[in-house]
Formats: C-alpha cells, sequence, structure tokens
C-alpha cells in the first residue's frame, strides 16, 4: 500500500519546517521504519515528504510507519513529537497519486506552477533508485507523476502564468533595486537553485555577480555567464558594497561560523554579527533574499539597520493568486492521471489471475496436442489451429478480467477462475519487471 507523509509551507510554520527540513532523512532510513519495504524522499525549500510502499494492506502498518517516523524526525530536530505531529498530513491509497501529481505539477508551490519542482520528485526519484529503496509500487508512481507534470505544463497553460520560486522573489526585490546593470550583487550558494537564480538575475540584466560557497566550491560557477566566483573569507567585505545578497545553499550540519575564518557552530550560514560587521562600513541599504531551507541567512540580520530580509516566510505571504482558468486545466489533468493510475494499478493488479489463466489453458493445448500425436493426427496445420483457437479462447477473459479490476477489483475474477476451472491464482509467481513493463504502456495512454 502507497502511504505518503508530507510536511510543506501549508500545514506548519517556515520555522518548523525549517528545522525539519534540516532533520530529512535520507530513503535507505526509511526503509527502517516499521512494514516499510520502498521509499521516497523528497526535500525542498517549502516541503519535506516520505512516499512509503507499506507491506500490509491495512491502516495499522502505515499509522505505526508514520508514528516512527514523526518520532524520528522530532529527535532530529529536536521538536516535541506533537509539534510534528501536527505538521504532519498522512495520505494513503488513491490520496498518495493525487497529491504528488498535484506536487510535481508546481500546483502545491508556493508559487504556484514553478518550474524547478518537477526536476526535484525525478531527482528524488533517480536517488532512490541508486540507493535501492525503489519498488515496482514507487516506480510506477512516480513515472506517472513525471508523464502528468509534463502533459499540465504543456497542455493547461499554469506555465504562462507560474513564476519560479527564485522569479517571485527577485520580483519582490524589483522596487528595491535602482538599475540591474549596475546593481551589486552577491550570490551564496553553487547548488542547483542557486545556478537557477543566477540565470534569473542574468536575465533581468545584472550584471557581474559575485558567488561565494562555504563549502569552497564556488569555483564550480567559474565560466558562467556573469559569475565572479570568489573566497569564502571575503564575504563580509563582499556585503559592505552589496545592493543585493541571495542566499540559495544546503547547509551543511556544521555550518560556517558566525564570522569567516572564526570557530564553526550550529546555526544559519550567513549570520547577524557578520551582516552587522559588514554593514559598519556603509550607508547604503542591503536588500537580502534567503531561498534557503533550512534558512541561511540569521533572522535577526533583517534586524541590522539599512538591511531588509526576505526570506521565504515573506516570499509566502506575497505569492500571486494563479489565474483560475489555467489552474482549473492544471487540476483536470491531475484528476485524469489520477484516475488513469488507478486504472493502471488495478489492471496489474489483474495480471496473476489472468497468467493463471493463461498457464491452465496452455497446459490443457499441450495435453491435446500429446493426444494427437499418440494418435497419429499431428501436423503443423493442426498445431496451429489448437494454438490459435486456445488465443481465441482466453484474449476475452482476459479483456473481462482488466475491466473488472478496474471497477470491481481483482479478487472477483480470481474467484471465478477458482469456481470455475479450480485454477488457483498466486501473485508470488508474477515478474516484477514484467508487469512494469506492461504497466508502462498503460500509463503513456
Amino acid at each position: 500500500m502507497l502511504v505518503c507523509l508530507s510536511v510543506s509551507f501549508r500545514t506548519a510554520g517556515f520555522d518548523v519546517l525549517d528545522r525539519l527540513t534540516g532533520a530529512a532523512l535520507p530513503a535507505a532510513e526509511l526503509l527502517t521504519l516499521p512494514g516499510v519495504r520502498g521509499a521516497v524522499a523528497i526535500s525542498t525549500c517549502n516541503r519535506l515528504e516520505a512516499y512509503l510502499d507499506v507491506e500490509a494492506a491495512g491502516e495499522a502498518p502505515s499509522s505505526s510507519a508514520a508514528e516512527e517516523l514523526i518520532g524520528r524526525l522530532a529527535r532530529s530536530a529536536r521538536i516535541p513529537p506533537a509539534t510534528v505531529r501536527a505538521a504532519t498530513r498522512l495520505l494513503t491509497r488513491s490520496r498518495v497519486p493525487a497529491h504528488l501529481f498535484a506536487v510535481a505539477s508546481g500546483l502545491e508551490s508556493v508559487a504556484v506552477g514553478e518550474v524547478e519542482i518537477a526536476g526535484q520528485v525525478r531527482r528524488s526519484a533517480v536517488l532512490a533508485r541508486e540507493s535501492g529503496t525503489m519498488t515496482p509500487e514507487l516506480e510506477r508512481l512516480f513515472q506517472m507523476a513525471s508523464t502528468t507534470s509534463r502533459r499540465v505544463r504543456t497542455g493547461s497553460g499554469i506555465d504562462a502564468v507560474g513564476r519560479s520560486l527564485i522569479r517571485l522573489a527577485l520580483d519582490l526585490a524589483e522596487s528595491r533595486i535602482r538599475t540591474w546593470r549596475e546593481a551589486r550583487i552577491v550570490l551564496v550558494g553553487t547548488g542547483s537553485y542557486a545556478r537557477a537564480a543566477l540565470v534569473a538575475l542574468r536575465e533581468r540584466g545584472a550584471g557581474e555577480v559575485d558567488v561565494v560557497s562555504p563549502s569552497g566550491r564556488e569555483a564550480t560557477m567559474a565560466g558562467r555567464d556573469g559569475a565572479v566566483p570568489r573566497p569564502w573569507e571575503r564575504l563580509a567585505h563582499l556585503l559592505a558594497g552589496a545592493d543585493l545578497l541571495v542566499t540559495s545553499t544546503v547547509a551543511p550540519a556544521t555550518r560556517a561560523g558566525a564570522l569567516p575564518g572564526t570557530a564553526p557552530d550550529i546555526g544559519p550560514v550567513v549570520g547577524a554579527r557578520l551582516v552587522a560587521q559588514a554593514r559598519e562600513r556603509t550607508r547604503d541599504p542591503l536588500l537580502v533574499v534567503d531561498l534557503g531551507m533550512p534558512a541561511n541567512v540569521d533572522a535577526a540580520a533583517g534586524e541590522v539597520s539599512g538591511v531588509e530580509l526576505l526570506d521565504l516566510a515573506t516570499i509566502a505571504r506575497h505569492a500571486p493568486v494563479a489565474d483560475l482558468e489555467a489552474s482549473a486545466r492544471a487540476r483536470d489533468e491531475v484528476a485524469r492521471a489520477t484516475d488513469r493510475f488507478a486504472a493502471a494499478v488495478a489492471e496489474a493488479e489483474a495480471t496473476p489471475a489472468i497468467l493463471a489463466l493463461r498457464d491452465h489453458v496452455d497446459g490443457l493445448v499441450e495435453e491435446e496436442l500429446a493426444r494427437l500425436r499418440r494418435r497419429g493426427e499431428d501436423s503443423p496445420e493442426a498445431e496451429r489451429a489448437v494454438r490459435h483457437f486456445a488465443a481465441m479462447l482466453v484474449h476475452a477473459p482476459s479483456t473481462r478480467a482488466r475491466r473488472l479490476a478496474v471497477t470491481e477489483g481483482p479478487d472477483r475474477f480470481a474467484g471465478a477462475l477458482g469456481t470455475v476451472f479450480g485454477v488457483e491464482v498466486e501473485a508470488a509467481g508474477v515478474e516484477a519487471a514484467g508487469v512494469i513493463a506492461a504497466e508502462r504502456a498503460i500509463l503513456s495512454r
């Protein structure tokens, strides 16, 4: 059974979400939860989600796994379990694909229609495959999520409305920047979000952008349009002359100190003391856009004279209302995809019964051909006729089995096989790879 535990900006304050994101568990560790046989973990700047394949079909195993996961997150983030529980949504059965498809399509983002989330969902699936935590059920789910995301973006018009979180933040910054060409900009981070921020800045006409990284990887940005790698130790000096600071980095467990060169501590990558020291040298205002989760900039930095801080909570409050028509079309596509997914799952569940029927008929065919050989009546034409008749005999019930699986579940056809032919259906006899191959064809419809 598929289960999803979700914490997002919709269910938790950014202070709680910030701490939980920092305590995210890798997919491999999720496999140690009770009854969990597969897992995919998604962690972005505004959500933390675990998609689990739980062995039993009842509700108790999923609740047990959820409680264990909540407890682990609470201990890791040093938050009361009750706080984590209140911020967590537990989704099961058909609600899981409906939720993931909406997430992958950007419909559950701070900025509706953001483009980055689809790639983040795909990367989470890749990591699960590489770590060996992906199961056929989860594979089916995440393949369909990618397909749905593409259909939503090409067919609903949500791309024309939706803006990325980065672009939304820069829209808010627009009124504070005199001219983008002359703006003195510092970018903290070298990951995919930081690279996207650099592209968005260049689209607005920004000139050179100084890039620093607490991990010392700023050189990886060398050669990118407008990027000038600078050593981390120069951050305070750079901020003294900056108009805009954009931060988007995944902070390590032990983060940079409050001042470059000081002893490391646990806290934001950019401390308030560092910002205050830098601003002592200038009267010019500094706008700070913090896109990090956990937060990259100490909230106290926003209280420094001349400094304005736009963090994710502030950006979320200014997120525009999406165009209703485009959003409605996107939601309709998600609903259709959820129905297709349910049908594909049901048809896949009918596969063991269909294979059992075919095995039974194949056995009868071989018995009949052996009888013909004993009587000397076998010939290539006779064998073809018998096998053709068997194929025709199996086709209609197989088609009926798939339809019944969608409308009434797979058990009815399996029960009929037992009653009419005495055939027992064993799901364990189905090769997962074959089922997945069949489902891919179904999901592509």
